[in-house]
């Protein structure tokens, strides 16, 4: 009955924007999604588990809801001219049905990928449906996710809750590390995915900023460093530090003022780098490192356990979607974290095809737009940035169940990849 309501509302919400906006762009309808991201939240129903000590709930996210809700409204015939792109994600469709027969035991993990991967479908269906797709408009209407979240992000670390619907009074305490100390989750609700969140905001907020009303980008920008700062979330910000070098390489400036905005952002830059290693490195080194905890072992230990208890015995067809902690529980009395790299997680629960079938899925779009002569080297340098944030950060944390993360980075590489098929080339 909640997600009824909570669709029927977002009917009216889509409706009263169409009213108000007097106008029937459907790009309006994929921002909507976006700016819906403020409002994340969890919808469970009835059904429950019990499994390890857990009672779990079968949960749809709300932003699943707005994109379903964005495609009543954007679908035409257009919508169900599907291409190569989307072979992988009708075999993974196919996939689940199968191993809801054989090879289920955790329905609550094999349904929050079944809603992730149909999620990757609903995109490539709003994005069939725009006959000109506006991509400057689209990644623009992120700097106001990135603002909102950071915004949040701050007001957690100060009050210690995460102040989401849902779960307005649970701490974010992390006491894993040789410290407690409050790691900022922002939207995204845990502390990884905050800041792998981080990591994809701060690349398309970095080319907004060198687009147009850039005051509002750099604003964006600004606080994304600082909430990507309070997650603690390291891989997060090596992702960040890529996307920096890669822009600043690859970015060919328009015009002698860009140039100039350029070399003195390189040289700002050089002096913060400079003097945060000569006045703060201690603080820095004990913050990340000391305090945090150690837990780069610990990954590579279930690397190890995932090669001999999986791949040596399940590598073609896995253990099913969602199934890996249940598995080597029930199979080998072993209590384990969900698989810290979806990469990883592709091939032991979906097997060798398919993780192939998806590596050269991802693959396919990312390079249909680096090698695409109908758009600008910019809009290219984005891709390679949120492709690179996103391959790095997905493979050292549980990327596979951040929800808001997948949807974010498919939002954007679908969007500039069909953008790319459409032949315009007004992007700065």
């Amino acid at each position: 009955m909640k997600i009824v309501i909570l669709f029927a509302l977002y009917v009216i919400l889509y409706i009263s924007c169409r009213l108000i906006l007097k106008q029937k762009d459907k790009n309006t309808n994929l921002t909507l999604v976006l700016l819906l991201f403020c409002l994340s939240f969890n919808l469970s129903i009835s059904y429950n588990q019990y499994l390890q000590g857990e009672i779990l709930y079968i949960s749809f996210h709300s932003v699943f809801i707005a994109l379903i809700v964005c495609l009543l409204f954007s679908f035409n015939k257009r919508s169900l001219r599907f291409g190569i792109e989307s072979i992988y994600l009708f075999v993974a469709m196919i996939n689940f049905i199968v191993e809801s027969y054989f090879k289920i035991s955790d329905y609550v993990n094999f349904m929050r990928i079944v809603m992730t991967f149909t999620s990757f479908l609903i995109i490539i269906m709003i994005y069939k449906s725009i006959s000109s797709i506006n991509i400057n408009k689209i990644l623009y209407s992120i700097n106001y996710v990135a603002i909102f979240n950071s915004i949040l992000g701050i007001a957690q670390y100060i009050t210690g809750k995460q102040l989401l619907l849902g779960s307005f009074n649970t701490p974010i305490l992390y006491t894993e590390g040789a410290v407690d100390t409050n790691r900022a989750v922002g939207i995204a609700a845990s502390n990884n995915s905050g800041g792998n969140f981080g990591a994809l905001v701060f690349g398309v907020i970095l080319y907004n900023c060198f687009s147009s009303n850039r005051k509002l980008s750099w604003v964006a920008l600004f606080l994304t460093l600082i909430f990507s700062a309070l997650t603690l979330t390291r891989i997060g910000m090596v992702g960040i530090v890529f996307e920096i070098l890669i822009f600043y390489l690859a970015y060919s400036p328009k015009n002698r003022k860009e140039q100039k905005l350029k070399l003195i952002s390189g040289y700002i830059g050089m002096v913060i780098i400079m003097l945060l290693l000569v006045f703060f490195r201690h603080d820095i080194y004990n913050a990340l490192f000391i305090e945090r905890g150690n837990t780069t072992s610990s990954r590579f230990m279930q690397y190890e356990r995932i090669y001999h208890y999986i791949l040596s015995n399940k590598l073609l067809f896995g253990i099913g979607d969602g199934q890996y902690r249940n598995y080597m529980y029930s199979t080998y009395h072993i209590l384990d974290l969900q698989i810290h790299s979806q990469y990883l997680n592709v091939l032991a629960e979906q097997g060798l095809f398919l993780f192939l079938l998806f590596v050269l899925f991802n693959i396919f779009i990312f390079a249909r737009i680096v090698m695409s002569r109908k758009i600008s080297k910019n809009l290219k340098v984005l891709s390679i940035m949120i492709f690179t944030a996103n391959f790095i950060c997905s493979n050292f944390n549980p990327n596979q169940y951040y929800y808001l993360n997948n949807v974010l980075y498919y939002i954007i590489m679908f969007g500039v990849f069909f953008y790319s098929k459409q032949g315009i080339n007004n992007t700065f």
